[in-house]
């Protein structure tokens, strides 16, 4: 059975999504130097379909199965300000975000609802759970570069896993909060190489 992308993503969802993983992936390359490091492109792609892409599209589909409309949308000011920061060498990584519309089939066609705190909860959870996730297998393969793309993916999930909203830590916290503990402690220890 071949996947239909159009079932699932617009043009310009796939657009934006092309320009922030290419405008996140040069961000990372900048890394110790004030120029981007080209030769080590690989490894900041990986980080970035595994950090930044892999997440989103977890919020995506989970939203999707709620019988949301689901849209990644790109920040410009966002990737400007990291394209610019990254030249200062600081990482200011705000591409975009999913933007969720909780709307249901009714009698009379599309009607408004409110996603439930356990929907929202299940929605926000799908994204630091791939980090997580992504984070402990990659950690076992014990080489570097496997080690460089968990951590990141470790970074990754301990921000959004603070419960500050909008982030994702504020909503899991909501629904549950002893599994937002578990999962903010298990990023926690990954990032300070506790475990």
């Amino acid at each position: 059975m071949k996947l239909k992308l159009a079932k699932y993503f617009t043009r310009r969802e796939v657009r934006d999504l092309l320009i922030s993983v290419m405008a996140i992936t040069f961000i990372l390359s900048f890394d110790v130097y004030p120029y981007p490091h080209f030769n080590e492109l690989f490894p900041y792609f990986l980080v970035t379909i595994s950090a930044f892409l892999l997440h989103e599209l977890a919020h995506k589909f989970v939203a999707l199965k709620f019988n949301c409309i689901a849209y990644y949308r790109m920040w410009p000011t966002g990737l400007s300000l990291g394209l610019l920061m990254s030249l200062l060498r600081f990482k200011v990584i705000a591409p975009g975000f999913v933007e969720i519309y909780a709307y249901r089939f009714g009698r009379w066609g599309y009607r408004f609802s409110r996603l439930t705190v356990i929907e929202e909860g299940l929605i926000s959870l799908a994204g630091p759970a791939i980090n997580l996730s992504i984070a402990a297998f990659l950690y076992l393969l014990n080489n570097p570069l496997a080690t460089f793309v968990a951590d990141v993916n470790s970074w990754i999930a301990l921000f959004n896993l603070l419960p500050i909203p909008p982030l994702d830590g504020s909503k899991i916290m909501k629904w549950k909060a002893w599994l937002w503990l578990i999962m903010f402690i298990i990023a926690f220890l990954f990032v300070t190489k506790i475990i």
